[in-house]
């Protein structure tokens, strides 16, 4: 008798269905975390943005003002008008930023020093912010 080989190398019908129902139990239990991970990753990215953006101004700003203290006789008060009164959107040369402080101030003696606001200061502070970053700098007579 001539008996034929049945060829066993493949998979049934039904181990397939439930592999695939197995698979997609899986991945639907990872989904809310691979989901809530990847909508977050995208924030790191846009914060970075934000303050590179933020820099450039300020930079902008510096930049400005080291070509005042050369040419202006009074670069600090050329710079105040610059960069705008507090609490003002600007849109200008420097780039695009939110004003939060632009005053003078100058620096108590003791232990610690603390700021203080004055008229005839020989700093001027500048805290510029953009998309809920800020950054401060001091510049000087």
């Amino acid at each position: 008798m001539n008996r034929q080989k049945s060829d066993n190398r493949g998979f049934t019908l039904l181990e397939i269905i439930i592999t695939l129902i197995i698979a997609a139990i899986v991945g639907s239990m990872l989904i809310p975390y691979i989901g809530t991970n990847l909508t977050r990753s995208s924030m790191v990215v846009v914060s970075v943005q934000q303050q590179q953006q933020l820099v450039q101004v300020m930079e902008n700003i510096t930049a400005d003002y080291k070509r005042l203290q050369i040419a202006d006789a009074s670069p600090l008060s050329t710079l105040v008008s610059r960069v705008g009164p507090a609490g003002s959107n600007q849109d200008n040369s420097y780039g695009k930023y939110s004003v939060v402080v632009n005053r003078r101030i100058s620096f108590t003696t003791g232990n610690p020093a603390t700021e203080q606001e004055d008229a005839n200061g020989k700093m001027q502070k500048i805290t510029i912010s953009y998309q809920g970053q800020n950054l401060t700098a001091l510049f000087g007579m």
